[in-house]
């Protein structure tokens, strides 16, 4: 007899909240959303940047204002040069992203924040699950190349968009070539958490022994059926 479920998977209150903020995330970008989606990452890796620099981050440069302008101007050309191109806007709830989310959220039995509660998930859904997670991750780490990747470009405009997402990295995340780790801001350290626990089930080796960058939140228990 074929299984319902494939997955059952043990998570917080906070777990799920960032699972469907990443799928709202994907859709939203999918849909056209550029400032809103990889702008506003922009935006809130230049603000958590120190004032001094510390390791592996430099000092915040710039004012607000200035910088805010660059990304949303960066962001608008983007946006043009993908017009028409993209898939159809749409409310999420009526997203394939926004059914998931629906689903999962129908499971959340917790009334507390920090309880911890099970939610099965049917064959293929912790892969989308990943997909989505490891989608805004690499957005807010600065990796956009992977991000833009997922839009219908034309040859002939893949070099524009490459120079407004250097640009953006360059203002924002202030870094010209590679990215941070993703323990940047705690809101990455947190997404980075559960796809290292999917990743770890997937089976990839390196993440063989896995530890919470987050120590107040235990990494999600996935269990497969037998």
């Amino acid at each position: 007899m074929k299984q319902k479920y494939e997955f059952s998977v043990r998570m917080q209150q906070r777990h799920l909240k960032a699972i469907v903020g990443a799928l709202r995330f994907r859709q939203r970008f999918l849909a056209g959303d550029v400032y809103g989606t990889i702008g506003r990452a922009a935006m809130d890796a230049w603000g958590t940047l120190p004032e001094i620099a510390h390791g592996a981050y430099p000092a915040r440069k710039g004012e607000k204002g200035a910088v805010q302008a660059e990304v949303f101007e960066a962001c608008r050309v983007i946006e043009d040069i993908v017009r028409g191109q993209r898939r159809p806007s749409e409310a999420f709830s009526a997203s394939p992203e926004g059914r998931l989310a629906a689903e999962l959220l129908s499971q959340n039995k917790a009334k507390e924040r920090h309880t911890r509660f099970i939610v099965k998930l049917r064959k293929e859904v912790l892969r989308k699950i990943g997909w989505a997670v490891e989608f805004e991750l690499r957005a807010r780490i600065g990796h956009l190349e992977a991000v833009v990747a997922h839009l219908d470009i034309e040859i002939g405009g893949m070099k524009r968009v490459d120079s407004q997402c250097e640009r953006m990295k360059a203002v924002a995340w202030q870094i010209v070539g590679g990215n941070y780790s993703p323990w940047f801001t705690y809101r990455t350290r947190f997404l980075y958490d559960i796809y290292s626990a999917i990743q770890h089930e997937e089976g990839h080796w390196r993440y063989s022994t896995v530890h919470p960058l987050v120590p107040s939140v235990p990494l999600m228990e996935i269990a497969r059926y037998v």
